[in-house]
């Protein structure tokens, strides 16, 4: 049996890190705004996200190294660093972090994923998707690797999550940043 090379990168939800409330304040975003990646934001936004974070519930206090809105993730200057080092296909975007009575405008950046595809194996997997192809439900998620060759970041188009390579997996795992989990692809469940 072949040893998945792919894994979910998703929010630290163990109550070990970090994991702050964080809402939208802006800009707004005109109707069909390619939130879910797969398309550079060069052209379509000039100012930078804005969010405000408060801390979580019984978790410790703090912003951690990455965090997400319920569409965009946040990465410190120095993951977007380490990121870049392991060839993520990544978009960083200027964002605009209020926490804790502060305005931070310099280290964190919205992490646009430059790839996304279909890249479930559907006749493995237990998922029920819409007219669209995006998943209503998955009780069981199959990766079909092949279609993500050569890629180290990207986000599966029907599970709109974001799946890094085992290059990127040893970068995070190595460098003590905080908020991210490796999730198996085994794990997953909408």
């Amino acid at each position: 049996m072949q040893l998945e090379q792919f894994k979910f990168v998703k929010v630290d939800s163990s109550g070990r890190s970090p994991c702050p409330d964080v809402r939208r304040l802006g800009p707004s975003m005109p109707r069909g705004f390619p939130w879910g990646g797969g398309r550079s934001w060069k052209d379509l936004l000039d100012v930078p996200v804005t969010v405000e974070a408060s801390d979580g519930n019984e978790v410790p206090p703090g912003l951690p190294d990455f965090f997400h809105t319920i569409s965009l993730h946040f990465v410190s200057t120095r993951l977007r660093l380490l990121l870049e080092n392991a060839g993520a296909e990544i978009e960083f975007w200027p964002a605009s972090v209020h926490y804790a009575g502060q305005v931070d405008a310099n280290s964190y950046f919205v992490a646009n994923p430059l790839i996304q595809l279909p890249a479930l194996d559907i006749e493995r997997s237990a998922v029920e998707l819409d007219d669209m192809g995006l998943a209503l439900s998955a009780e069981h998620v199959v990766l079909d690797e092949a279609k993500l060759a050569n890629t180290n970041w990207a986000k599966v188009r029907e599970l709109q999550q974001v799946v890094v390579s085992s290059v990127v997996q040893n970068a995070l795992r190595e460098s003590g940043f905080s908020g991210f989990q490796l999730v198996e692809s085994s794990a997953v469940r909408l």
